[in-house]
């Protein structure tokens, strides 16, 4: 675990600008319907090519979700039941994504267990 007293403006710039570009080549490359699944993609792709890169953000990561996270479940019931058109053209390709990685983890974990 790196030193999580790390957490300063030059890496959180740097966190979320990464996270910018990876959400924009998301939207680009996939549309609005495919841009979840393909910018976790993009963002397990950039993890892979630069893991010291990866682990310098990883406290930086941990601090910015927890608190995104934390302002979503108090927003999340705002709008009640309408559900965002984003959501329901999402809905699709993200549960596709979502049985294949699930697929996939469960055929790793089967196999290596043998």
């Amino acid at each position: 675990q790196a030193n999580c007293d790390e957490v300063n403006a030059e890496t959180v710039s740097t966190a979320l600008a990464i996270a910018a570009v990876i959400t924009w080549f998301g939207e680009k490359i996939g549309g609005q319907a495919a841009a979840l699944p393909l910018a976790t993609a993009l963002t397990i792709l950039f993890t892979t090519i630069f893991p010291s890169v990866a682990k310098s953000l990883s406290c930086t990561g941990e601090t910015l979700g927890t608190s995104l996270l934390y302002i979503f479940f108090a927003t999340a019931g705002a709008p009640g039941l309408s559900i965002a058109d984003s959501v329901k053209k999402s809905f699709f390709p993200v549960g596709i994504f979502l049985g294949m990685l699930y697929g996939i983890h469960g055929l790793v974990l089967i196999s290596v267990r043998k």
